[in-house]
């Protein structure tokens, strides 16, 4: 019996792993155990007394385990983002949130700041003002107040490691995309020739990073004590199998699904940001949009309980 022949007694359980997706941990673990017995195998008379050259061992493992690895990797690719029964990856319903934590008044220094967690994907924000305008008086608005926005990610937010410098393409799209959303919202005529400053860093990164951005961006400008007309509320939501999915993780956007980020302001259902990268349908449109505006007011009865608790326990302290 050749060596070829005692592994590829292996392959039809492999494969049978990969097609019916029961256990990833030991198609892996299979994968290593291959790796292992073909290292091992180089020595004369092999592992199992089955291969007897080097050039044998490399031989198996370029027959056997690139195709294998091949596979392992076009079915991970494939991986289904939308069960036969309805479930996601995480197990969630196509139109259910990932659960939403916040804290107001985090910082004793800032005029107004929120912590919020949104499934695996945390924020902090920080608003200062409104204050006089820094620098150039020349941008001052005889009218209403100009709103600054810096987006930023630490340097940990995500699984790989690296620096994130402020200014870099990425953050300045997403600063003008906090602009324009709370532009809309933030009742900046009360405020003429002033400024708002709001300071968003993602802590950690997991889908829907400007929605999360947008949803503890609110909270902190509610604390700072700033008119708004209504509280402005996002949420990412995708296209997969004719059925939209509301509140995208980072699996999810990174599966190529088409999806889209709305920003609303749900008493009056206006939408003050709409932003969408890939290609959809027009036919689907109209149905991501309301996936999307139903998302957002879900959301928005969340962060009104929080500010509604956030004004007990200021409530309790000063006692009033």
């Amino acid at each position: 019996m050749n060596s070829v022949a005692a592994l590829c007694l292996n392959i039809p359980d492999i494969k049978r792993c990969i097609q019916t997706e029961e256990d990833r941990t030991v198609t892996v673990r299979t994968l290593l155990l291959l790796s292992l017995w073909s290292c091992r195998s180089s020595s004369p008379g092999g592992a199992f007394g089955y291969v007897h050259s080097a050039a044998d061992t490399w031989g198996v493992a370029l027959a056997v385990r690139l195709p294998f690895i091949r596979s392992l990797r076009k079915n991970m690719a494939g991986l289904e983002l939308l069960s036969d029964q309805g479930y996601r990856l995480d197990g969630r319903k196509a139109a259910e949130l990932r659960k939403v934590q916040a804290r107001m008044g985090v910082f004793a220094q800032a005029d107004g700041s929120a912590y919020l967690e949104q499934g695996n994907t945390k924020a902090l924000a920080v608003v200062y003002g409104p204050h006089e305008i820094r620098g150039s008086r020349s941008r001052a608005l005889h009218d209403r107040a100009v709103i600054n926005c810096q987006y930023s990610m630490a340097t940990f937010s995500t699984a790989e490691r690296k620096r994130r410098p402020h200014g870099d393409r990425k953050s300045t799209e997403m600063s003008l995309h906090l602009k324009q959303t709370f532009e809309a919202a933030v009742m900046t005529q009360l405020y003429p020739r002033s400024q708002i400053d709001i300071y968003v860093k993602i802590l950690q990164s997991d889908g829907g990073n400007y929605s999360v951005c947008v949803n503890a961006a609110t909270l902190a400008v509610i604390d700072a004590g700033i008119p708004m007309r209504d509280y402005v509320c996002a949420c990412t939501v995708g296209f997969v199998d004719e059925t939209p999915l509301a509140d995208l993780c980072y699996a999810e956007e990174s599966g190529g699904v088409s999806s889209l980020a709305l920003a609303l302001l749900p008493r009056g259902g206006q939408i003050a940001l709409l932003q969408m990268d890939a290609r959809l349908h027009q036919d689907h449109l109209e149905a991501l949009i309301e996936a999307a505006m139903t998302a957002c007011k879900g959301v928005s009865k969340v962060l009104d309980e929080v500010v509604r608790q956030h004004l007990q326990e200021v409530s309790s302290l000063t006692g009033e």
